[in-house]
């Protein structure tokens, strides 16, 4: 079982996986004072991830340049990282104090053509291929594109001027209105909870 996340990090959008826990793979963090992250014990690596782009029929060459190691700020729980699904492992007991860590994954780069069609391919999607599933953060990012998508469908912004460093750069804005905005609002305010897996910086 493989659960696909997404994630932001400086202008782009990173995919990696996570699998389910083994006696071996579950390893907890060691105590006391650590130099740098910790590879994720449920982290997919290379050929994992390989395996479950291809089994989603997404064509996404994991190799090259596209693939770094970022760290994921995680719930942690008794020195591990807390599985994000049931699925994939034991989640810890509720009263357990919980806190975030940074784990270290592997994660593909996705340009904006192939963000845009593995979205689609994901889009609406509770099953991505047979043991490959999207996590509610990859569903976040999907919901999100669908939105996009309907205001460019109904013509719903105006052209406009974004201010950058060297200078002024044309832009088309939204124009949101009743639904719209409400329907933003609550996209919003959704990835504190369906991206709890997402929060990305540099290993």
């Amino acid at each position: 079982m493989i659960i696909l996340h997404a994630a932001w990090f400086e202008g782009d959008l990173y995919l990696w996986g996570e699998k389910a826990s083994d006696s071996s793979g579950n390893r907890k963090r060691p105590s006391g004072r650590i130099s740098g992250p910790e590879p994720h014990p449920l982290d997919v690596g290379i050929k994992g991830l390989r395996e479950a782009l291809k089994a989603a029929s997404a064509e996404l060459p994991v190799s090259g340049k596209r693939v770094r190691s970022l760290s994921a700020w995680l719930p942690t729980a008794e020195n591990r990282p807390v599985p994000s699904s049931p699925l994939l492992g034991e989640l810890p007991d509720p009263e357990t104090e919980t806190t975030l860590h940074p784990w270290t994954v592997t994660a593909r780069l996705l340009t904006f053509e192939e963000c845009r069609d593995f979205l689609c391919l994901c889009t609406g999607k509770r099953l991505l291929a047979k043991g490959v599933l999207p996590g509610t953060d990859l569903q976040w990012w999907t919901t999100g594109l669908r939105f996009a998508g309907a205001l460019v469908t109904h013509q719903s912004y105006l052209p406009g001027l974004l201010k950058t460093e060297d200078g002024y750069v044309a832009r088309w804005e939204p124009v949101l209105e009743g639904r719209d905005e409400a329907f933003r609002e609550a996209l919003s305010s959704a990835p504190a909870r369906a991206c709890s897996a997402s929060l990305i910086t540099a290993a």
